[in-house]
């Protein structure tokens, strides 16, 4: 279906292609995810290499990592 959309002039017939593979995808999916839960997170001053904890893929096997500092800095 997609080839025949990407190779139909007509527009009519394009539009219809690509709303069948549409409903194809609609109707065939495993999850719809409607929300992204947002997390807050404090960590002291103290511990140490906790950045890589909080980017955007918040990966929890990167805890083991984390030390903590002397109090100075």
């Amino acid at each position: 279906l997609m080839e025949e959309a990407n190779h139909t002039a007509e527009s009519g017939q394009r539009l219809k292609a690509f709303r069948q593979v549409h409903k194809i995808i609609y109707e065939d999916h495993p999850a719809c995810f409607l929300f992204y839960p947002v997390t807050l997170h404090a960590v002291s001053a103290r511990v140490k290499n906790a950045d890589a904890f909080f980017g955007p893929s918040m990966s929890d096997y990167m805890v083991k990592n984390w030390y903590i500092g002397d109090a100075g800095g």
